[in-house]
């Protein structure tokens, strides 16, 4: 994983992952649900971000995507 994306001479890249619990967010909040928020937000942000795993079934998700800078 750690040779699959380009890296800067501090061998930082642009890219991170999260775990995502949707079973902590509400009984209701589905692994669905989750997905089309990714996708809104990845629309939104005109970036990367997509679910790269799905480790337990509604209640343990992982998120990949591009950092975006926060603006100053």
């Amino acid at each position: 994983m750690q040779s699959a994306v380009e890296r800067d001479s501090e061998n930082h890249s642009k890219y991170n992952m999260c775990a995502v619990s949707p079973s902590r967010i509400s009984p209701s909040f589905s692994d669905e649900v989750l997905c089309e928020v990714a996708v809104a937000i990845a629309t939104l942000a005109t970036s990367l971000l997509e679910i790269a795993n799905y480790k337990v079934e509604g209640q343990r998700c992982i998120c990949a995507g591009e950092l975006i800078p926060s603006k100053p």
